[in-house]
């Protein structure tokens, strides 16, 4: 068992999207491809199965959020801890290559997180939870993990509820306050442990 990996750039991915996931013609001859191939060194009938709708690890971010995430940010440790619901940590997962990385040696991030880089800065009430939040460069590689979403999900739902009481537009809550309502509710005090993982390594190149 394994898988394919394409790689395409945002527009070719939103026309599959577009197209309800379905494999585009060019993967399924590449897979025929393979299989003949297969077939041909190995002497067996091996069957590769074309799958009928493919997963997009990322298509697109919003922009103009109240306060991106850089993936710069995040090895130096995330957002500062006034400015943060609370800390995740995760592998830079790069299969199929970035370009301009190379094979230079990241580390593994453990990094503060808020809300703000879901709360659109120009629509008052408008929060996007998810891999097309406001993550900028490599920090997509990470902002696509359902856990931190999930969390951050449960952030803006409060915030939502706190704007509503006040009478204020979502993108003026803050992390700080959203971060306090929580502990309040839940009994429980934050620990956040982002650290900062550059160490001697020079990480000009990333963004």
């Amino acid at each position: 068992m394994n898988g394919f990996l394409f790689k395409y750039d945002s527009k070719k991915v939103r026309q599959i999207e577009l197209n309800d996931f379905k494999p585009t013609q060019e993967m399924i001859t590449e897979m025929k491809e393979l299989e003949a191939w297969l077939r041909k060194i190995s002497g067996k009938d091996i069957k590769v199965v074309i799958p009928s709708e493919v997963y997009i690890r990322h298509s697109l971010n919003i922009t103009d959020v109240v306060d991106p995430l850089t993936g710069k940010e995040i090895i130096k440790g995330g957002t500062s801890a006034e400015n943060s619901i609370g800390t995740f940590s995760y592998e830079f997962d790069f299969r199929g290559g970035v370009k301009g990385l190379g094979i230079n040696y990241l580390p593994l991030p453990r990094y503060n997180f808020g809300i703000e880089s879901a709360l659109a800065k120009n629509v008052n009430n408008l929060a996007v939870v998810g891999r097309s939040s406001g993550y900028l460069g490599i920090a997509v590689a990470v902002s696509r993990i359902q856990t931190i979403n999930i969390y951050q999900g449960q952030a803006i739902g409060v915030a939502a509820a706190i704007a509503n009481q006040k009478g204020i537009p979502l993108n003026q809550m803050t992390s700080a306050e959203v971060r306090k309502k929580l502990e309040s509710l839940t009994g429980r005090k934050t620990k956040l442990r982002g650290i900062n993982r550059t160490g001697n390594r020079y990480y000009s190149h990333i963004k």
